[in-house]
């Protein structure tokens, strides 16, 4: 080791203080930066290991495969994994309680897929030879049969025929279609287990078969099958030349219509395919890092800001560092200099010292990144808990987010030693033994204004100077502190629009419960029925029904016709769809009579609902929400409209007569809006015109305690579906609530930061001028006086931050009012607590600062501290 590497690593422990808050500076830059990297990767790893989950673990499905030819699939060299399931039939399930859902629909699964196909299992086992199956606990639930781990089941298998076509799952089960299942072989089957019904690609919502799956052995595939496969990594960054070439397509081909943009000619095209397929779209996104998912490009998007955000508030501290370094040793480097050193060995010099702060600085950082994300992912599970819905973070840091830590931090070093090496590198030998380089200024420069010596005397004019002639030292620590306050106050002001928001949307609503089930007459029975629960306040139990009308019919107000020219065109041919609700009778009793109205004049009329929130230009030209009135009618006109139900053969048509128009919403109505608004009718009219026919029904209550009515609902039918809207807004504040912590938390390591950049520069820059205050004790000044320009000086530095930090800070906080709040009902919120706990942390953090190094100056002897410096 040679001469002037042994004096830097004597220079870092004889000043241990600075290389301690240098080194802090390092560690939470490298931890911030190891954080944000390992946050991307987990979050990456956790939506992956979801997918799976809900999904299944494939990227790209193949249907209905020749036995014969799912070799060529298996054999592919860019396909890693793969497994396989045949659809076998369809059986009566004559017990079942659901019209609309009358058969069970046997699949065969080879022993792959049933541990990488989202098969979920609640009891019992997968089954393990043909004899043996699963079934979804749908049947329970919903077709209310009641089956059990160890019964048999003899069924009649076979294909699913309406006029000698066969229908799959994707066919919904229409009664009015005559259709018929042809048995092809009678089996009897052991129930060895009940799984979760499968996610929708298996089992979609309107299929007429409850899932059952028996055991595949690839070797007894009747004629085809259907192959999942997941690619080799290869494979996947290829997916579309590889897919292409299994489906004998063209890839671009492939490529356009995963992005939804084909012309009908390509459409045509792409049917010629050799092979059904499709792809599992969230998994193919996050593993091939697919930015055009919107997710991970906010996700990545934000990672870089906040990285950027690290590196240049660090590159500042760290550089403040290095330069009071050099400050202290530029007479120590002029001396070098005098005996022979090269500029090329004080540079080096500088960056050795960089070198051996990084190896004990960046390694620290990383474990404290490491440890910070395995932490963060723990509180993450506890706060939010069942608002997770089942997700399980995965804690992952990938060698390369160490790697990128590593670089990131070792460039961040680099730009903060820099300048401070060439500063070094060009030192004067008598100038840094004078040691009078820092300070130029011409007396002008600093002359201060007669209002500062007439308020705060002597002792303010030398503070301000003392200001004026050491810009460079000070210039640093300013800009840690604006960039630390403005972040806070724009951080803080998101976080109360967040809360805010949430709680406007739902403080509003008259209901805190919906219960709606897609049944229809038995839907509606049900619905009724938990009506008359107790410990409801106040609900409405609606039916809805759309009806179809030509658009160039609707008697549209004049913005409104210019708003749907733009979109929808009024002169084409089309049909707008018109909402006719019931209320239940107790509500629209309460309603007609707070618009004043009688039911018996009103009943076998409409109610219109005329009001819209839209995005529309001002009398400037700019879009704005604000609300539309929608058509021109009055009371006494007539509006002729069609209804129709294929799955009940109904084509009727309907006259519709306007009773009112009005902007008052009834219950349910409070933050929902439709295209062509609401049609409110009786329940007498629902009855009498349309014979009780309608679309769907729901039913909103207000209750005291939102989770026990829930609960309440789900014994009368497990199958209703209920929106607790209570629950909802606990979920989305606690999720708030995981954003205000990574928010927070990012502020306040950034504030840790910008803290020891201050720290090291006030104390180092008090003991830099240990002198100058000596001298100023030797001439007469008091410690009165002395600790008076202190703290003036602690008063100046603070007012100069936060006159600029707050103002840009309340810039941010308009601009996030502009992306994220407007629109709504409430306006700008100036962020007043932001601003205060600002204001109130820089002076308290400045001026105890200062009193540590005062206290530390008070001690020194005047006479020594102006002798030491003597050569």
């Amino acid at each position: 080791m040679n001469l002037l590497n042994k004096l830097t690593i004597t220079n870092l422990k004889l000043n241990k203080k600075r290389t301690a808050v240098t080194i802090i500076g390092i560690i939470l830059s490298t931890a911030l930066i190891t954080a944000v990297a390992g946050m991307v990767t987990s979050f990456r790893a956790t939506m992956i290991d979801n997918v799976k989950k809900i999904d299944g673990n494939y990227h790209y499905a193949f249907i209905d495969v020749p036995k014969e030819e799912l070799k060529y699939i298996k054999n592919n060299r860019n396909i890693e994994s793969y497994y396989i399931t045949e659809d076998i039939g369809y059986a009566y399930l004559k017990e079942s309680q659901n019209e609309y859902k009358p058969y069970l629909y046997l699949m065969a699964y080879d022993s792959n897929a049933l541990k990488d196909s989202s098969i979920n299992l609640i009891e019992g086992r997968m089954p393990q030879n043909e004899n043996e199956i699963v079934i979804s606990n749908h049947i329970i639930t919903n077709g209310e049969v009641e089956y059990k781990v160890g019964d048999k089941l003899t069924l009649d298998i076979g294909k699913r025929l309406s006029d000698g076509y066969e229908l799959k799952q994707a066919n919904q089960f229409v009664k009015e279609n005559n259709e018929k299942i042809e048995t092809t072989f009678t089996k009897t089957y052991e129930i060895v287990g009940i799984i979760e019904r499968p996610n929708r690609t298996i089992e979609p919502h309107s299929a007429p078969g409850y899932s059952i799956i028996t055991y595949l052995d690839d070797n007894k595939i009747e004629e085809k099958a259907n192959i999942y496969a997941l690619y080799t990594k290869d494979g996947l960054n290829n997916r579309y030349k590889v897919t292409a070439e299994i489906l004998e397509i063209s890839s671009d081909l492939l490529e356009k219509s995963e992005e939804s943009i084909l012309s009908n000619e390509e459409l045509q095209e792409l049917e010629k395919a050799k092979y059904i397929s499709y792809g599992n779209s969230s998994l193919l996104a996050y593993q091939a890092l697919d930015l055009s998912s919107s997710n991970l490009s906010m996700i990545y998007a934000v990672s870089i800001v906040v990285i950027l955000i690290i590196i240049v508030t660090s590159v500042f501290c760290i550089r403040n560092s290095f330069a009071i370094s050099i400050t202290e040793k530029m007479k120590q480097y002029g001396m070098l200099a005098s005996v022979g050193a090269t500029s090329k060995q004080i540079k080096k010099n500088v960056f050795y010292e960089a070198f051996i702060l990084s190896i004990i600085a960046i390694p620290l950082g990383i474990l404290s990144g490491i440890l910070a994300v395995f932490i963060l992912l723990k509180v993450i599970e506890i706060i939010l808990g069942e608002a997770l819905n089942g997700i399980v973070f995965v804690f992952e840091i990938p060698w390369i987010a160490i790697v990128l830590a590593i670089v990131l931090s070792l460039i961040t070093i680099f730009l903060s030693a820099r300048k401070s090496a060439k500063r070094a590198a060009k030192v004067s030998p008598i100038e840094a033994i004078r040691s009078n380089e820092d300070i130029k200024i011409k007396s002008k420069k600093i002359k201060a204004p007669k209002v500062i010596k007439k308020i705060f005397g002597v002792g303010g004019e030398i503070a301000y100077k003392n200001l004026k002639r050491n810009k460079k030292k000070y210039r640093t620590t300013v800009i840690s502190i604006v960039v630390s306050v403005s972040i806070f106050i724009a951080m803080s002001c998101f976080m109360g629009y967040a809360f805010k928001t949430s709680s406007i949307y739902y403080e509003n609503k008259e209901y805190n419960l919906v219960a709606y089930e897609s049944g229809y007459e038995r839907g509606y029975e049900k619905l009724e029925q938990a009506s008359k629960l107790e410990g409801i306040e106040k609900f409405s139990l609606q039916k809805r029904i759309v009806l179809d009308v030509p658009m160039k019919e609707l008697k549209y107000t004049q913005k409104a016709k210019e708003l749907y020219n733009q979109s929808e065109g009024l002169d084409m041919e089309v049909l707008a769809g018109i909402e006719l609700i019931s209320l239940g009778k107790e509500e629209y009793t309460r309603y007609i009579k707070e618009l004043g109205l009688n039911y018996n004049k009103v009943k076998d009329k409409v109610i219109l609902i005329n009001d819209e929130m839209t995005y529309m230009p001002d009398k400037n030209g700019k879009n704005i929400y604000q609300k539309l009135d929608l058509f021109e009618y009055k009371p006494g006109d007539k509006v002729n409209a069609k209804y129709v139900n294929k799955n009940k053969g109904i084509n009727k048509n309907i006259e519709l007569e306007i009773a009112k128009k009005t902007d008052k919403r009834p219950m349910g109505f409070e933050q929902t809006y439709s295209s062509n608004g609401f049609w409110i009718v009786s329940d007498e009219w629902v009855e009498t015109v349309m014979q009780g026919n309608y679309d769907k029904a729901s039913l909103y209550i207000k209750c005291d305690n939102a989770n026990q009515m829930e609960k309440s609902i789900k014994n009368i039918s497990k199958d209703i579906s209920v929106n607790n809207y209570d629950e909802i807004a606990r979920q989305e504040n606690a999720i708030w609530l995981v954003i205000a912590i990574f928010l927070y938390g990012f502020i306040t390591v950034i504030s840790l930061i910008g803290v020891t950049n201050i720290f090291n520069t006030i104390t180092t820059n008090m003991n830099l001028r240990s002198k100058e205050f000596a001298n100023l004790k030797s001439i007469g000044m008091t410690n009165k006086e002395f600790n008076r320009m202190i703290r003036l000086e602690s008063i100046f530095y603070g007012t100069k931050s936060l006159l600029i930090g707050i103002p840009i800070g309340i810039a941010l906080s308009y601009a996030i009012y502009k992306a994220f709040a407007e629109g709504t009902e409430m306006g700008f919120l100036f962020p007043t607590n932001g601003v205060i706990i600002s204001v109130v942390a820089v002076f308290v953090l400045i001026i105890g600062i200062m009193k540590y190094s005062l206290n530390k100056i008070n001690k020194q002897n005047i006479i020594e501290t102006i002798r030491k410096d003597n050569i």
